[in-house]
């Protein structure tokens, strides 16, 4: 699965793919079914494009303009297309991986669907803050979570092995791994999304797991 991103490559403009309830991080994985004409359209041009989607979280209210552009949230996560089908009507099944935070600054609304032009957003991480000392403290919870909270096992297991690599491994996409693994609400993703300081969002989702 390729997920490398290079922002010196990106032309800085993506469709934007509005969803109620689904919010994907950079390294998580979403399948979605696409069926309205206006995504059919947005699909089959970022397939011939640079594969790149960003999902968008619809902001609240948003059912009485869902025909038409309702709000959404600024931060959104640019993702890349790693499968699609094309169903015999047109539909399409596909599978997004998210690669980057980003923050919409401006819509180009002159197509059936929305372009996005975006702002990447690097993680930030101060030096003097100890990621091995997180990553084993992340480790200890991590080890005492009831199944229940955990969605996907497998990519778990492969999430702890990357901590036990920091700081070689980054820990910013190693927490983003982690939160993907895990069951959390939408407004605890929302929050892991908006934020680009990997102290706050280690933060979180340190409290997430002390909860448990």
């Amino acid at each position: 699965m390729e997920l490398d991103f290079d922002p010196s490559a990106f032309s800085g403009h993506v469709p934007l793919f509005p969803l109620p309830g689904a919010v994907i991080l950079p390294a998580g994985l979403l399948p979605l079914h696409v069926f309205e004409e206006r995504y059919r359209e947005m699909l089959g041009d970022a397939l011939a494009g640079e594969r790149l989607v960003a999902l968008a979280h619809l902001l609240p209210g948003y059912e009485e303009h869902y025909e038409g552009n309702p709000e959404i949230d600024p931060y959104v996560c640019v993702g890349r297309i790693v499968m699609d089908q094309q169903l015999p009507d047109g539909r399409y099944n596909m599978v997004l991986a998210g690669v980057r935070r980003a923050r919409v600054v401006e819509e180009d609304r002159s197509r059936p669907y929305r372009v996005g032009r975006v702002e990447i957003l690097e993680d930030h991480c101060p030096d003097a803050f100890d990621k091995a000392e997180t990553a084993r403290r992340l480790h200890h919870f991590l080890e005492q979570l009831p199944q229940s909270f955990v969605r996907h096992a497998d990519r778990l297991g492969r999430a702890m092995l990357l901590l036990d690599q920091v700081p070689n491994a980054p820990l910013g996409l190693v927490v983003d791994l982690l939160a993907d693994t895990l069951e959390l609400s939408l407004q605890t993703r929302l929050t892991l999304l908006r934020e680009d300081k990997v102290p706050s969002r280690v933060a979180t989702l340190t409290e997430r797991l002390r909860e448990r």
